[in-house]
């Protein structure tokens, strides 16, 4: 588990999870969003393996800071936990009932990826792309329509030996 404040940046994240041994097995590319950004844009991929690719999935407790009724003051601190619903709704809500100030993730052990890139000609691609995302993990298409060609990222973990 990995407790960040929401201002982190993804590339932070990444790089301080590293440093003892721990991954986030999925985020979006842009490595300057930040955690809470993630999780108030709900950025996400697909959900073809396990939990999914999305940040939210991962995430096991929210702390929020949402308005307060008229007799508590004018704002309240909510800690959501991995047993509380609001959890999800809160890790999915657009900014929309609060601000999240911290997060706290579950990590995986450090792992590596072996990477491969196939080029192939577009047709019949929207037949192919979920059985395709199905056979690799980390699977990804660019499709480059005006070429009719599909660039497939064969993208799956390998065995580390140290």
């Amino acid at each position: 588990m990995m407790s960040v404040e929401s201002g982190m940046t993804l590339k932070e994240l990444i790089s301080k999870a590293a440093s003892v041994g721990l991954a986030l097995p999925y985020a979006p590319y842009w490595w300057g969003v930040k955690v809470g950004g993630i999780l108030g844009t709900s950025a996400h991929g697909s959900t073809l393996w396990g939990l999914g690719n999305s940040v939210h999935d991962y995430v096991v407790q929210i702390r929020i800071v949402t308005p307060a009724g008229a007799d508590e003051g004018y704002a309240k601190v909510r800690l959501l936990g991995i047993a509380d619903p609001q959890l999800n709704v809160a890790n999915v809500s657009l900014g929309v009932l609060g601000v999240i100030s911290q997060v706290t993730l579950k990590l995986q052990p450090m792992f590596k990826r072996s990477i491969t890139f196939l080029e192939k000609n577009d047709s019949n691609f929207e037949d192919q792309a979920t059985t395709f995302g199905k056979q690799h993990e980390f699977a990804d298409c660019s499709w480059y329509t005006s070429q009719r060609k599909v660039v497939c990222r064969i993208d799956d973990r390998v065995a580390s030996y140290d």
